[in-house]
């Protein structure tokens, strides 16, 4: 694979390789995502989609650091009214992203967290 796509391919092994050993001794986590997107506002797109996966890694005290890489696809679109028409081509981009958390209430089962970072 070329381009965008054959680089999320390698980011996501390279992050589904790394979290398992980190789980495996308690430092951290990794996961994946994948989730449909409702567009307005971006030309005649409507729908797209968002995948990507990331990890988190403790640093003590409740608060963990992380990392994200997500490949967004905006499908093609065409519209047709009385008066116009117009037509958005697909679109394709990787985003990557970096932030911190404060988890606080931790217990087996839930884990409430702040966050924030950079896109």
């Amino acid at each position: 694979m070329k381009g965008p796509l054959g680089l999320a391919t390698l980011a996501l092994f390279v992050l589904f390789s790394a979290p398992a050993a980190a789980l495996a001794e308690g430092q951290g986590f990794g996961y994946a995502f994948t989730s449909p997107m409702s567009l307005a506002g971006i030309g005649a797109r409507s729908f797209g989609w968002n995948t990507g996966g990331g990890g988190e890694w403790w640093t003590g005290g409740g608060t963990s650091v992380g990392g994200e890489i997500g490949f967004v696809n905006l499908f093609q679109s065409e519209r047709h009214t009385a008066c116009c028409a117009s037509y958005s081509p697909s679109y394709d981009a990787m985003l990557f992203s970096v932030n911190g958390a404060q988890h606080v209430g931790r217990t087996e089962n839930w884990s409430p967290f702040a966050t924030g970072g950079f896109r």
